[in-house]
């Protein structure tokens, strides 16, 4: 089955872009952190600006990895927020 008309552009819009990633095994895992928190401020002003917050979590999550999400209970960034 074809994928869906959105995930085609979204798709698109990233194409020839490159993927942050986080290097946790870096020797200078401070500059690794400040790149990659360069490269995904870069994509959520970009192509990702229009993204919902959720969206633009569910992002930081795969970006950041395994280790990046198993590193809190909710992961680095917890996908919900509590609303009075």
């Amino acid at each position: 089955m074809p994928p869906k008309p959105a995930v085609k552009i979204i798709m698109a819009e990233l194409s020839g872009l490159p993927v942050p990633t986080m290097d946790w095994g870096a020797t200078d895992p401070i500059q690794a952190m400040k790149q990659f928190k360069a490269l995904c401020t870069l994509m959520f002003k970009g192509p990702l600006k229009e993204k919902s917050e959720q969206e633009k979590v569910a992002y930081l999550q795969i970006w950041s990895g395994q280790k990046g999400y198993n590193s809190s209970p909710h992961g680095l960034y917890p996908t919900q927020t509590k609303t009075n």
